[in-house]
């Protein structure tokens, strides 16, 4: 089983309340040991700044938000985010954009496994553009992830770039969705792999998504995911893909 929402509420100063979690559950009677919970929930608060309220020249916003999972009766993972940014608005000839900048904190928790345990603080930026019916958006993060325990390979050094497009094609609308990552240890791995060398990793993921509305609130859906992870140690090393097809329902309130 598996459900999630999402509830956004305009609220007195152009300031908006945004609230999301999602859900999946899976059951067994007869193999009680692949059991599993995960939930994750969250909210953010916007609030405008600069020239006033109807002519503001971006947002502030603040999140945060928790996580946890549960398999087979015990707790694997449970994690805690925040963050904060600041967007502007600046209008091109091509189209209108919003430049952005922010801080992200994690601090994630393995309550059968401390040695994986972390914590993250980076800084992050992004470009959201509009042009004409093609939508953009360029973000970059980077930061550090300390290890909170004798982890292999230590500290992480972590950078991430995204590239999000969407445009509506034939009656629906074609979005594509493309992250790069890459994770540099500070020390090595482990002497039974390659005499202890310190690990980098190098991955690549993109999301394609087809959507056509048939009714008022109704559209049906189709995406294709693929991944693709490289390392120079090669136990890290996979690739993977999937098809989905679906139907999504949008409230109009």
């Amino acid at each position: 089983l598996e459900g999630g929402g999402q509830w956004i509420r305009p609220m007195q100063g152009g300031a908006a309340l945004q609230l999301y979690g999602d859900a999946r559950l899976r059951d067994s009677a007869s193999a009680s040991d692949t059991r599993y919970q995960q939930v994750q929930a969250g909210g953010a608060w916007s609030q405008p700044v600069g020239r006033g309220q109807a002519n503001a020249e971006g947002f502030a916003t603040f999140g945060a938000s928790a996580s946890q999972l549960r398999y087979g009766g015990a707790e694997l993972y449970r994690a805690l985010r925040l963050s904060a940014s600041r967007d502007g608005r600046v209008s091109t000839p091509a189209g209108d954009c919003r430049p952005s900048a922010g801080f992200e904190g994690e601090s994630r928790r393995y309550p059968t496994a401390p040695e994986l345990e972390g914590r993250f603080l980076g800084l992050s930026a992004g470009l959201a553009c509009n042009f004409g019916v093609d939508r953009l958006l360029l973000a970059a993060r980077g930061g550090q992830d300390a290890a909170q325990a004798e982890r292999a390979g230590g500290n992480q050094r972590q950078t991430d770039l995204r590239l999000v497009w969407s445009r509506p094609i034939g009656g629906g609308r074609l979005g594509a969705d493309l992250l790069w990552y890459q994770q540099q240890d500070a020390g090595g791995y482990s002497p039974l792999l390659d005499n202890g060398a310190t690990r980098r990793l190098n991955r690549a993921t993109l999301y394609l998504e087809y959507s056509y509305p048939i009714a008022p609130g109704w559209t049906l859906l189709a995406s294709l995911e693929g991944l693709a992870q490289r390392s120079n140690l090669e136990l890290f090393g996979l690739s993977g893909r999937a098809v989905y097809f679906g139907v999504r329902w949008t409230s109009g309130n």
